[in-house]
């Protein structure tokens, strides 16, 4: 595992496909940063990929923030799950993936902790192995 840092928080690299986003307390996701995650996702993916984003901070997503993170923009990542801790958040979380959804949005899913979320992605990555053996 590897940790990258920035001054608004770190990439978990759990391993080659798999990406962990966590926001720093205090930090909030708008826009100009939102571009920014892009960027330095399409950088570290080199292959596609499952990116997790863990809301233990999740004032920090903003509706616009979290809409301007798109897997359409995101070359390598073939699906997203969110990680919403609190029920309100989860509920929140929920409505953001069904707007997201209605644009085109595809392998998006909502859990309430990071290991079903990366039981999620393992289950995908295996299945995307098998497909291709």
């Amino acid at each position: 595992m590897k940790i990258t840092t920035f001054d608004f928080g770190f990439f978990e690299h759990v391993h080659e496909r798999v990406l962990i986003i966590v926001i720093n307390e205090g930090v909030v996701i708008d826009g100009a940063l939102s571009r920014k995650l892009i960027s330095l996702i399409d950088e570290v993916l080199e292959e596609p990929s499952v990116l997790i984003i863990d809301r233990r901070n999740d004032y920090s997503y903003s509706g616009t923030g979290m809409m301007t993170l798109k897997d359409s923009k995101l070359s390598n990542v073939a699906a997203t799950a969110i990680v919403a801790y609190p029920v309100l958040s989860e509920h929140f979380a929920d409505t953001q993936v069904n707007v997201m959804n209605t644009v085109g949005r595809s392998h998006l899913n909502v859990f309430s902790s990071l290991d079903q979320a990366m039981g999620w992605a393992n289950q995908l990555l295996e299945t995307a192995a098998d497909a291709v053996s």
